[in-house]
């Protein structure tokens, strides 16, 4: 709901998720105790699958393209319920794999609670991430406004309002 906010007061349009998503979603297992909608949540952690995310997305934007995919993960909760970072990494090269598999659009991660992290697992994903094309912020609101003026400098060089 959050994520809706901050999108949404940014400019952007989150059109509901097709019915042919949806069920593709249902099919990958998602769905049960939350709402198949736009943002959707995924989950994630240190017992979550690290390529579900992938498969998520690519089920979707099979039936509709969208020009951005904002990532979220939350820090935190890999090292309150888990005691490693390599769930992390994992669904890092994930998100990763996945732009490199979406040539038309851009993958952004979102790091919450990156300072909950031991130290150097920050870093580590921010490396992992960075090798991929993928930028990372700390914050939907970062986020928001890099898209927000990526689309704009997009706009603007291609000569469109």
């Amino acid at each position: 709901m959050l994520a809706a906010d901050v999108f949404d007061g940014a400019g952007f349009d989150l059109a509901a998720l097709p019915e042919a998503a949806r069920e593709a979603l249902r099919g990958l297992g998602l769905g049960a105790g939350t709402s198949l909608a736009n943002p959707l949540e995924i989950p994630v952690g240190p017992r979550g699958d690290p390529g579900l995310v992938r498969r998520a997305v690519t089920a979707i934007l099979a039936e509709r393209p969208y020009a951005d995919v904002i990532a979220h993960v939350n820090a935190q909760s890999f090292f309150t319920f888990g005691d490693s970072a390599d769930p992390l990494l994992a669904y890092t090269r994930g998100v990763g794999a996945l732009q490199a598999e979406l040539a038309a659009t851009r993958v952004t991660l979102v790091m919450r609670n990156a300072e909950c992290a031991p130290p150097g697992v920050e870093d580590a994903v921010r490396e992992i991430a960075r090798a991929a094309g993928v930028p990372v912020y700390r914050s939907m609101e970062a986020a928001a406004v890099a898209v927000a003026a990526a689309k704009n400098h997009a706009r603007s060089a291609h000569g469109t309002a």
